[in-house]
């Protein structure tokens, strides 16, 4: 398979354990495994397309009592801001000389909002290449709401003003620490992660364990920047499949969240990470 053809050695060496991981957690993961539900309609968890190429609006800052402004972007913006909010106080966005954008979390009102406060930061994230994968910027940078946390050095704004562009990288991470080994450190991804992978990964990218440790040498905390082609490597139907599985699953969020934290460079790292379909990769061309 296009898989076994791919493998770096050291994933190749750790196959093996991963492999008996997956048998010893088994039965936890058949425990585990959510009842999915009826699947949803179409206008409500799955993404539409919004209306408009260009979304302008400012909306309550309920942090601060102040106005965030919501800024124009097109798809010749060089670097657009994705932010994620749930409570955080977004003033410091103000600061950032980029466009921003600030996903709400169940905020009817908001110029940009999703719909379930399901999956943290990833429901966000999806939402947004779902609605805009046909017009997306030249660049996009996905962050949380703080604008300082233990995950990344200094002050986030700074970070974004001083990104170097374009990016020639497939993504780039803002964060300073590493994804923990599934080998080493199992607890973190059993028995959950075998279940998120069979239900949307297997499709695309094959049998988990054929990967061995994919995690090893890959930062986490879920903070990147992205280029447009990196995106439009992968099919639409990727993102639509997260996202309805994020909004979806019964896993819980603290659980479902990591899921995508663990797997964002399996999405956008297209040079070690090829889908098993050729096909998948234009299913939505033209």
């Amino acid at each position: 398979s296009a898989a076994q053809r791919w493998r770096h050695p050291r994933r190749q060496d750790s196959a093996r354990l991963l492999s008996r991981l997956l048998a010893l957690n088994l039965h936890q993961s058949v425990v585990m495994t959510p009842s999915r539900p009826s699947r949803p309609t179409p206008n409500h968890h799955r993404c539409h397309q919004r209306l408009g190429k260009v979304g302008v609006a400012s909306l309550r800052d309920h942090s601060t009592g102040g106005k965030v402004q919501q800024h124009p972007w097109s798809s010749e913006t060089p670097l657009l801001v994705v932010v994620s909010r749930y409570t955080e106080d977004v003033a410091w966005t103000q600061e950032v000389k980029h466009p921003v954008i600030i996903y709400e979390k169940e905020t009817q009102n908001a110029t940009y909002n999703t719909p379930l406060n399901k999956g943290k930061e990833a429901s966000s994230y999806l939402q947004f290449i779902c609605e805009h994968y046909h017009n997306l910027p030249q660049c996009v940078a996905f962050t949380h709401g703080s604008d300082t946390s233990w995950h990344h050095r200094g002050y986030l704004k700074n970070k974004l003003n001083m990104a170097r562009l374009p990016v020639e990288e497939r993504f780039r991470s803002l964060n300073r620490n590493r994804l923990n080994s599934i080998v080493k450190h199992p607890q973190h991804f059993f028995p959950h992660l075998p279940v998120y992978w069979s239900e949307v990964l297997e499709k695309y990218y094959g049998r988990m364990e054929s990967y061995g440790d994919f995690t090893v040498g890959y930062r986490g905390s879920a903070q990147f920047l992205v280029p447009r082609s990196t995106i439009l490597a992968r099919p639409l139907s990727l993102f639509e499949d997260l996202y309805e599985w994020v909004m979806t699953t019964t896993m819980e969020d603290f659980w479902s969240s990591r899921m995508l934290e663990y797997t964002w460079h399996v999405l956008f790292d297209v040079d070690n990470f090829p889908l098993i379909q050729t096909e998948l990769d234009h299913d939505n061309a033209g």
